[in-house]
């Protein structure tokens, strides 16, 4: 990937880019990557000469890191930190090596507590607080446990240290779900360790097939077709630009027009954030998203 510097940053931030370049030592896939979608790892690998990113786009990753090199120096003695584990996974196609790397192992008399840093927005945090997890919080942990288990490692929790970026005090009050401190420590559903080994190897097994499978509605962020009821204008000459209401059913939105005479019902197709934000950086080169430009 080509990388610019439009706004004419400090040189600290390409020396720093340089001096911290990511990297899976020596393993086929990470837990990040693995929990992600099959296509796009294979579209950026194919199209990393042609991707451009500008220093700016990185914020948060450099904040990221440095919250990690940071918190990496205050582990005690009953803890690691940053310690990558790995496994070797069979598949259809052959054997593939696999790691991930925990942010903080605590480790107590009954088994092991895995700990990952979020330096995230408070949005994740109601997302966690109305889901119990958010999904992929709870993927990645759960492979992180599936590998400790792979290397004998006894696993009693998971959590996600969240440090919130975006954090007020004043939201506390003004908002029902918020945070209560700018950093708070959340716990993660945990699956059966057999449920967590077979997910990783189910993952595993899919990346590698020569056959990838488009990208899910989950794995696009999908949000699902709204029905908007648009009423008529006061003169009778068309209808009000802002919908009275949004419906997700249909029938509902049908029902509703029905009472409002000259009242329109009007489908506002399903949006695929992640693809037409480009968030996953490949957008351009997927012959899915294509074609879901070429029915609109």
């Amino acid at each position: 990937m080509k990388q610019t510097n439009n706004y004419n940053l400090p040189s600290v931030f390409e020396g720093f880019e340089k001096a911290n370049p990511y990297s899976s030592e020596g393993s086929d896939f990470s837990a990040t990557t693995l929990i992600d979608a099959p296509q796009v790892k294979r579209l950026f690998a194919k199209h990393s000469g042609d991707l451009t990113e500008d220093i700016s786009e990185r914020s948060f990753s450099i904040l990221g890191t440095a919250v990690h090199k940071i918190l990496e120096d205050g582990a005690s003695e009953n803890q690691k930190a940053e310690e990558r584990l790995f496994a070797t996974i069979e598949t259809p196609e052959g054997e593939v090596s696999v790691s991930g790397q925990i942010d903080l192992q605590t480790i107590l008399p009954e088994g092991h507590l895995l700990s990952d840093y979020k330096t995230t927005s408070i949005w994740s945090y109601r997302d966690w607080a109305s889901d119990k997890g958010k999904p992929e919080w709870v993927k990645q942990l759960n492979v992180y446990q599936a590998l400790a288990v792979l290397n004998g490692i006894d696993v009693i929790g998971l959590e996600v240290v969240a440090i919130f970026r975006d954090w007020t005090s004043g939201g506390v009050d003004r908002f029902e779900v918020y945070p209560e401190s700018p950093i708070m420590r959340l716990s993660i559903p945990m699956w059966e360790p057999e449920e967590a080994v077979n997910y990783l190897k189910k993952r595993t097994a899919l990346h590698k097939s020569s056959d990838i499978p488009g990208c899910t509605d989950e794995e696009r962020w999908a949000k699902p077709p709204v029905f908007a009821v648009h009423e008529m204008l006061s003169n009778g000459k068309g209808l009000k630009k802002r919908a009275t209401k949004l419906f997700e059913d249909e029938l509902e939105a049908s029902i509703f027009s029905a009472d409002r005479e000259g009242s329109e019902v009007i489908e506002r197709p399903r949006v695929f954030t992640r693809c037409e934000g480009n968030y996953c950086k490949v957008a351009q080169f997927c012959s899915q998203y294509s074609s879901d430009i070429e029915e609109i």
